[in-house]
Formats: structure tokens, sequence, C-alpha cells
């Protein structure tokens, strides 16, 4: 059981700092697929609004719930404790890592502005197109 404390005149005043904004301010995702390959995928939501606990503590059967690989890993005393304020989470199509992908663009018209609108994308391994239709386009 997972146990900590929150006082409620203290989650108003307390922003999040550090640890809790590196693990709730995630907006890329990586999954390793049955041929060894990665998937990078987006992950689109709102700031979550985040509150810091007081002292934890951790006491579970960890060989019960998790397995003996993860006994080293949860054996000691929490870092840190919070409270996160969640909300609809959109996950977006992945890419497979080392795809071609290419970029179409329209350059800058500053001289030497390493820079430009894109126009289309295409990833030849899939299909994946973007840019061909009036609702796909960059301001």
């Amino acid at each position: 059981m997972l146990n900590y404390e929150i006082d409620p005149a203290v989650l108003a005043s307390r922003a999040p700092r550090g640890t809790e904004i590196d693990i709730t301010e995630h907006y890329w995702g990586y999954v390793t697929q049955r041929d060894g390959s990665t998937v990078e995928y987006q992950v689109e939501h709102p700031q979550w609004r985040v509150w810091r606990g007081g002292e934890p503590s951790f006491d579970c059967d960890v060989v019960g719930l998790y397995g003996a690989e993860f006994v080293s890993a949860l054996r000691g005393t929490p870092s840190s404790s919070f409270l996160v304020e969640g909300s609809d989470v959109v996950v977006r199509k992945g890419v497979k890592i080392g795809d071609t992908v290419v970029v179409t663009i329209h350059p800058s018209r500053v001289s030497g502005e390493y820079r430009g609108l894109m126009v289309r994308l295409l990833r030849p391994s899939d299909g994946f197109n973007w840019g061909q239709s009036a609702e796909q386009t960059v301001d």
C-alpha cells in the first residue's frame, strides 16, 4: 500500500517542480515492437495540476504484485509523492524510428535563414501522407 498525506491548506500554494514535472509533462512516448524496432508517438494533453504530498511510505508484497525483479527498485523509501489532476489524452499515430520521412517545404525568403514552411509530409513505409487536403495546412 502506498500512503501519503496531503495538507488541504497547502494544496493550492504548491507549484509542481523537478520530479513532478518530469513525470507529468511527457509529450512523446516510445514502445518496442515484436520485431525489436521502436515506435515513437506523440501524446497531447493540457498541463496537469500537481500537488506535492507529505512523507510517503510504500508497504506491499512487491514479489506478489510486481515480481522478484522489482524488489531492489522498490525496497527503499519513496523519494516523493504527489497528486495529479489528469485529463483526457490524445495519442497520435506513431512513427517507427529509422523510417524514411519525406518532408516538402517552401524555403524562407530571407537569405541565410535555414527554415521553411512545411507543405507536405510522406512516410513511404506505410503511405502516411499529410498536407494533401484543405484542412491539413500550416499557417
